[in-house]
């Protein structure tokens, strides 16, 4: 018997101990919860958004009854949590800190969604992630929308599809207005599409500036079909 296979029966017969990522209590079988890194009061805090607040105007009411028109290109938007604490701590850390651990939570209930809504999926031909300009890539040393969607197999994500093609200032304190003229023509994309349906993936959605402007590029090149799914929405924002 190898020393891996050995260590890997351990492993089974012996789990390591865990403990909860956002209030650091250790994970008794009570407390076990879907996700690994949580237990489960601290699943049960976290702000997930129901499917019948409309995600175009922030109102309670069904999204597809909404006359607000927020992009003439994406079909539907949707987001598994808002943007506040703690997904919003989770996110900068991740960003900002490179937590890695912050990142594996967060990839973690990203899996968990695919799971749940595993036929969403199968009604798109490509899964895209807003990409990173090159020199904020090499800053950052990883792709974040890239790296949230990667402990899910329910549709691989195409990353070399869309560029960015000119690097701009961060949007964070800039207005609506001011996000679209920052982001203008600042995306390329690098296959001609021919009626594929396609389903864009960001970790934060704001004004929806950056989705808004991709999905331009990707229905100029073709696709037939662009809907949105996001990790957060921030929560008073009007698209």
């Amino acid at each position: 018997m190898s020393i891996r296979r050995g260590l890997d029966g351990l492993m089974k017969l012996f789990p390591c101990p865990a403990w909860c990522f956002q209030c650091r209590r250790f994970i008794t079988e009570e407390l076990q919860s879907p996700c690994q890194s949580l237990c489960l009061d601290c699943v049960g805090i976290l702000p997930g958004i129901e499917q019948t607040y409309c995600l175009a105007c922030c109102k309670q009411h069904p999204f597809e009854h909404c006359k607000t028109v927020w992009s003439d290109e994406i079909g539907h938007l949707r987001s598994l949590f808002w943007y506040q604490e703690p997904l919003n701590n989770w996110v900068t850390q991740l960003k900002y800190s490179r937590n890695f651990n912050a990142g594996r939570v967060l990839s973690e209930l990203v899996r968990l969604w695919s799971l749940e809504n595993e036929s969403y999926f199968l009604k798109y031909d490509f899964l895209l992630t807003v990409p990173l300009h090159w020199r904020r890539f090499l800053k950052r040393g990883f792709n974040q929308t890239q790296y949230l969607l990667s402990a899910q197999n329910k549709l691989k994500p195409n990353t070399n599809l869309i560029q960015k093609i000119r690097h701009t200032p961060h949007q964070a304190g800039k207005s609506s207005r001011e996000r679209e003229i920052n982001l203008h023509q600042s995306f390329a994309v690098t296959k001609k599409f021919k009626g594929e349906r396609i389903l864009l993936f960001d970790d934060v959605c704001t004004t929806g500036q950056t989705l808004k402007e991709i999905s331009r590029n990707l229905m100029e090149a073709g696709a037939s079909k662009i809907d949105a799914l996001v990790l957060c929405k921030t929560r008073g924002e009007r698209l």
